[in-house]
């Protein structure tokens, strides 16, 4: 059996090479051929920090003592988080507001301009 595999081998090796040389590519077929690769061109337009637009969300944590604590940070009325002014807190609720926009947030409940 391995003589015949061996053989077999040695036959595909003598064929493939039968004396004649191989003939490629020539330069004015490389030259007119199509890039195989794919380019890819970056964007002229690069995006500025007035581009993009993150709407804030706000988690309220706690309110104690006419303070509300806001993704971890203890407000008073008047002050401003996000470009948002805390207007009100209750005993459960508060309200942040920035350009006619009124946010209304719940005590354990996350909010942002979607809820």
């Amino acid at each position: 059996m391995r003589i015949l595999i061996i053989g077999l081998c040695a036959f595909c090796i003598m064929n493939a090479f039968d004396g004649k040389s191989r003939i490629g590519v020539n330069a004015f077929e490389i030259a007119n051929s199509a890039d195989p690769f794919i380019v890819l061109k970056k964007s002229s337009k690069k995006a500025k920090s007035e581009d993009i637009k993150i709407e804030p969300s706000f988690e309220l944590q706690a309110i104690f003592d006419e303070k509300a604590m806001i993704n971890n940070i203890w407000l008073r009325v008047g002050e401003v988080i996000d470009g948002f002014e805390l207007i009100n807190i209750k005993q459960k609720t508060v309200a942040l507001q920035r350009t006619g926009q009124i946010i209304v947030l719940n005590l354990f409940e996350s909010g942002g301009l979607d809820d």
